[in-house]
C-alpha cells in the first residue's frame, strides 16, 4: 500500500487498496495534489512480472486511474516540474511520456536503472546499474555532460532543489555527492550507521541543506 505520513504529527493514512503486494516507485506531482505508482495488478504477479503499469492517486485518497501508457515492467519515476512530463525506467530503456496523453515523447536507450529531472526541467539524470551518470538535454536530446562512474549498482538519483548538486544512491551502501556545473564529486558519504543497507531512495529537504536516504532494510 502507500501511506503519506504528516511531518508534524507523524501520523500516517492509507491511500490506496490494493491486493497484490508490489505497489511501488510512489512519485509525488509537482502541485503535491497526486501521486504516480507503479503497480503489477495481473492475477499472477509472480508468474505475470512484466504486467506493470503506472497508476495515479489523489493524495488525500480516493480512486486510483491507469496510465495510458503501455504496459511492460517500469521501475524509478520522476515528473518534470511543470508536471507536464512523467520519466520512467523500463527494461533497461528511459522513457519521457506525455502525462496528458501517456504517449512517449523520448526514448533513450541504455541501461538505465535511476533517473530523476532536474529543477528547472531542462535536463534528465540517467544512471545505468554500472555505468557513469548521463546529464542529458531534454529540449535537444543531447549528452550534456557525464559524472564519474562508481562502479556499482545505482539505485536512486535526486537533484538539490537548486539544481547545483545531484545525489546518487548504491546498492553498495554509498551515496555521492556531485557538483552539476563542474561534474565534480563534492562528497562520499557510507557512514556506519547504514553499513550494509542498500540506498534504495534519496530526497533533498526544500532548502537543500539535508538529505533523506531510505533503505532495503526499511530504515531511513
Amino acid at each position: 500500500h502507500i501511506l503519506t505520513v504528516d511531518a508534524a504529527s507523524g501520523k500516517a493514512s492509507q491511500i490506496t487498496s490494493i491486493k497484490v503486494f508490489d505497489v511501488s516507485m510512489p512519485v509525488w506531482s509537482p502541485d503535491g495534489k497526486n501521486i504516480a505508482f507503479v503497480t503489477n495488478r495481473s492475477e499472477d504477479p509472480d508468474l505475470d512480472p512484466d504486467s506493470v503499469d503506472i497508476f495515479g492517486v489523489p493524495a488525500r485518497g480516493g480512486r486510483a486511474r491507469k496510465s495510458p501508457t503501455p504496459i511492460g515492467f517500469k521501475w524509478n519515476l520522476s515528473f518534470s516540474p511543470d508536471g507536464a512530463l512523467l520519466a520512467g525506467a523500463e527494461h533497461g530503456f528511459a522513457y519521457v511520456w506525455d502525462v496528458a496523453t501517456g504517449k512517449a515523447v523520448h526514448t533513450l536507450i541504455g541501461r538505465y536503472f535511476a533517473l530523476d529531472f532536474s529543477p528547472d526541467g531542462e535536463t534528465l539524470a540517467l544512471g545505468s546499474f554500472y555505468g557513469p551518470v548521463i546529464l542529458w538535454d531534454v529540449a535537444t536530446e543531447a549528452q550534456e555532460g557525464i559524472l564519474d562512474d562508481h562502479g556499482m549498482v545505482l539505485l536512486t538519483l535526486a537533484y538539490s532543489p537548486d539544481g547545483s548538486t545531484l545525489a546518487a544512491g548504491y546498492h553498495d551502501d554509498t551515496v555521492l555527492l556531485w557538483d552539476t556545473a563542474t561534474g565534480a564529486l563534492l562528497h562520499q558519504m557510507d557512514n556506519a550507521v547504514w553499513r550494509g543497507m542498500v540506498v534504495s531512495s534519496l530526497a533533498f529537504s526544500p532548502d537543500g541543506k539535508m538529505l533523506v536516504s531510505g533503505s532495503s532494510k526499511g530504515i531511513a
